[in-house]
């Protein structure tokens, strides 16, 4: 029988290395998991309970559907609006082309970038670019402040871009297996409610205006409050 007919090694019908150890020593390929394993009791003595709550997933987990709600669903919101619901949409097409174009090419290299920042890092630029959304167009709306608009389409296309790369793999390491779910349930119920949440303040603002063109000033400093949550 040639070589690639043997059984495996370290089998008993390869000749087990361990075949010949008598009863009562040492199990084959012994493993120490001991050092591997948490002690939760001395955990929960010696972490205070503010630090642990802290650091639990599901903690980590309602921040990041937090930023989700008021990031990319207030400029879900905003798009919905139509022309970023301007009366005037020219320059929003062009501000909205110059984030996706900025947004696709920073996700394309986004992995080294976010390894050279660190995560935590890539979510807080992220964070700081929502809120230039909302304040471009309430300065173009009131101010008629175009190259803010087209600015800011840049600025949070490079930000947002940062911010997919890390959530997308704080998500999906955050999530235990066994509730791996309910996790996602959660953000992805974050995800879509800013989307409502933001049709019901375009309606309360804009529902007694009667007339046609772009939505109210105040429509943008509302998205702007909630996006500087973040």
């Amino acid at each position: 029988m040639s070589k690639f007919d043997a059984a495996p090694p370290n089998t008993h019908a390869g000749g087990d290395d361990d075949a010949l150890r008598g009863q009562g020593s040492l199990p084959m390929n012994p493993t120490n998991d001991a050092d591997e394993r948490v002690d939760m009791d001395t955990y929960a003595k010696t972490v205070p309970l503010w630090k642990r709550v802290h650091q639990h997933s599901l903690t980590q987990m309602l921040l990041l559907s937090v930023q989700a709600f008021c990031g990319p669903a207030m400029a879900d919101a905003i798009a919905g609006l139509g022309g970023g619901g301007l009366a005037t949409p020219q320059t929003s097409n062009i501000a909205t082309a110059i984030n996706y174009a900025m947004l696709a090419t920073v996700c394309l290299f986004g992995g080294p970038i976010v390894n050279k920042l660190g995560t935590k890092w890539a979510l807080v630029i992220g964070a700081m670019s929502f809120p230039i959304r909302g304040s471009s167009y309430y300065c173009n709306s009131k101010f008629g402040t175009q190259w803010y608009l087209i600015f800011g389409g840049f600025f949070t296309g490079i930000g947002s871009g940062c911010w997919y790369v890390a959530e997308s793999g704080s998500i999906m390491s955050l999530a235990p297996s066994g509730a791996r779910g309910k996790y996602l349930a959660l953000w992805i119920v974050a995800r879509n409610l800013g989307q409502l949440v933001g049709g019901a303040i375009n309606l309360s603002k804009n529902h007694v205006k009667g007339v046609t063109g772009g939505v109210t000033p105040d429509t943008y400093i509302a998205f702007l409050i909630i996006e500087s949550l973040a």
